[in-house]
């Protein structure tokens, strides 16, 4: 599915939320570690269809943005807080 019919869309979003959040590691990791060889896969496994390294970015800027993703530099981690208020409301 597209990123609009995905990302850009509330329903989607409501559904796939925690499992979104789950993509990212829980702990403090290296993006290199646990970057776009593990991400970009499990998002289209979601449905996010990416189609560059460039959009795959735009992705992880938009999950930082929206509380998906924590980072440090170049390390990164679920938002633990989000997650646990995800598994609450569901």
């Amino acid at each position: 599915m597209s990123i609009p019919d995905t990302l850009g869309n509330r329903s989607w979003l409501q559904e796939n939320a925690l499992k979104l959040a789950e993509i990212f590691p829980a702990a403090w990791t290296h993006f290199h570690n646990h970057g776009p060889l593990e991400i970009g896969p499990a998002l289209k496994l979601l449905g996010v269809d990416w189609d560059s390294e460039g959009e795959l970015a735009r992705i992880l800027a938009w999950c930082e943005k929206h509380e998906f993703l924590e980072r440090k530099g170049e390390l990164i981690r679920r938002n633990p807080e989000y997650t646990i208020a995800l598994k609450n409301d569901i």
